[in-house]
């Protein structure tokens, strides 16, 4: 079997679970911990919510016609939720698809620009509090756990 794992000049990322892209893992852990250094519970949601999006309108990753918002204050774990929308739609910065809005309340849109229809969703309240305030090897293995889950578990589309 090929190794795959990514290396850094002679350190191995394989010792370094989950902080870097890691191609033995699923997309919802390998494509966030690209994107958010590690595969962490809220940027694990927002993959999952772009996941959803995309299929909801019929989009492919790095579709020109994405356009993706996420709604939260600018001081909050709860921005981690970006990260994931970037790793699962492709969207960016850089291509002036992808913004974060401060917000007090909390949400994310991904729109299909050329038609104009939406998803907008919420993470559930019982899912913030379950993740608010853990221990890093705690949000590491609540990531993990966050990849396997339904979506009914962790978001509602609103």
């Amino acid at each position: 079997m090929k190794a795959t794992r990514r290396t850094f000049g002679s350190l191995a990322l394989a010792s370094l679970p989950l902080l870097a892209h890691d191609d033995e893992q699923e997309p919802p852990i390998s494509r966030t911990a690209m994107i958010n250094g590690m595969a962490l519970p809220f940027a694990v949601a927002g993959y999952l919510m772009g996941e959803r999006a995309l299929k909801n309108l019929d989009l492919t990753r790095c579709h020109a016609d994405l356009d993706v918002a996420h709604h939260c204050p600018a001081a909050s774990d709860l921005a981690m939720v970006i990260d994931g929308l970037q790793a699962s739609t492709g969207a960016s910065l850089g291509k002036g698809n992808l913004r974060r809005v401060d917000s007090k309340d909390v949400f994310s849109v991904v729109r299909n620009r050329r038609t104009g229809k939406e998803v907008k969703f919420a993470l559930l309240d019982g899912f913030v509090k379950k993740h608010a305030k853990l221990s890093p090897q705690d949000s590491y293995a609540a990531g993990l756990k966050v990849a396997g889950t339904s979506d009914a578990e962790v978001f509602r589309v609103l």
